[in-house]
């Protein structure tokens, strides 16, 4: 899937007379995909040949109904997917109805777009509407059973 990069700054590195590989940017950049992803930044660094868009320091994204921040992140354009490193939290907002409400927050998650998912890793905590949960939710491989908790979301 295409997206949109927007910077007020922007340097570009790579062989001459060919497209750059690596785009720094500066001054506050804009990420949009054509189904709505956004994620903006004060700087981020493109590389074309991975895929690998990352932005050092603190983000905020939104698609719909779904918002959040944290502190570092990365967006694969292969596998569709945004982590935030440290210091994460997401909410999604309440549909038409009021229903729906969800927050939650962890040392660092990732969004799936393919699978419509958001995966919370280290210490982790949900609100679903008026119940909360809390866990310590280890990477793999661990000893651990996945467990899934499911919300009327929109998709990523």
């Amino acid at each position: 899937e295409p997206f949109t990069l927007k910077a007020a700054e922007l340097v570009t590195r790579g062989k001459p007379n060919e497209a750059p590989d690596e785009l720094a940017m500066s001054g506050g950049t804009h990420f949009e995909t054509p189904s709505g992803l956004r994620v903006d930044s004060d700087r981020a660094t493109y590389r074309d040949r991975t895929g690998l868009l990352t932005w050092p320091g603190p983000v905020t994204f939104a698609q719909g109904r779904l918002a959040g921040r944290g502190n570092g992140a990365e967006y694969r354009r292969e596998a569709k997917t945004l982590s935030l490193l440290a210091d994460a939290s997401v909410t999604v907002g309440s549909d038409q109805a009021g229903k729906g409400a969800v927050s939650a927050a962890a040392a660092s998650m990732v969004l799936n777009r393919v699978e419509h998912a958001v995966h919370l890793d280290g210490a982790a905590s949900v609100r679903v509407e008026s119940q909360s949960f809390t866990a310590l939710v280890k990477s793999p491989p661990c000893s651990c059973t996945p467990r899934t908790i499911s919300s009327a979301m929109s998709p990523l």
